[in-house]
């Protein structure tokens, strides 16, 4: 491309790159329901990482490493 120098081409790949592996790794969800209150409310915006327990190459099955399955939490204490 005239006029674009390395450091732009630089930039370019990597913007290109970072924008190729987010949707692979982080993923947006609106809380819709109630089910989360009182920590979450109603229209609440929070961030899933896919990378927690598992570490893959993008848009494949091969993994690269594993941390662990998730738990559930446990119950809260009622100590009144």
């Amino acid at each position: 491309m005239p006029g674009m120098t390395k450091n732009h081409a630089t930039a370019v790949v990597i913007g290109a790159a970072f924008l190729a592996f987010l949707p692979a790794y982080l993923e947006g969800f609106t809380i819709w329901g109630p089910s989360d209150a009182p920590t979450l409310l109603f229209g609440d915006r929070v961030v899933g990482n896919h990378a927690a327990y598992e570490l893959h190459l993008p848009y494949t099955k091969i993994r690269i490493s594993s941390t662990g399955k998730p738990q559930r939490g446990r119950p809260p204490r009622r100590d009144h």
